[in-house]
């Protein structure tokens, strides 16, 4: 069994939530970078159950939002952005 201490020496001194977090943030910059799912639902689609957390992990660890993230790809008008 891998205790705590172990899996953040392994994950490189992030707890197993960071860990997750972080997983799941870069399969949701990948469904951001090909699909127009909305926030929601990419939220959703990686494991966050709760929108408002998903955004504020996703500020966390990327310095934005996932509106301005998508808009920062495309160019666009970024977070003030329309999405379909």
């Amino acid at each position: 069994m891998l205790r705590r201490k172990h899996f953040s020496e392994a994950a490189g001194g992030s707890s197993p939530m960071e860990h997750a977090d972080g997983l799941r943030i870069e399969m949701a910059k990948a469904l951001l970078e090909t699909t127009k799912l909305p926030a929601e639902s990419v939220a959703a689609k990686v494991g966050f159950g709760c929108l408002d957390a998903f955004i504020r992990i996703f500020v966390r660890r990327t310095g934005t939002t996932p509106d301005g993230y998508r808009g920062r790809l495309s160019g666009g008008a970024g977070e003030g952005g329309q999405q379909e």
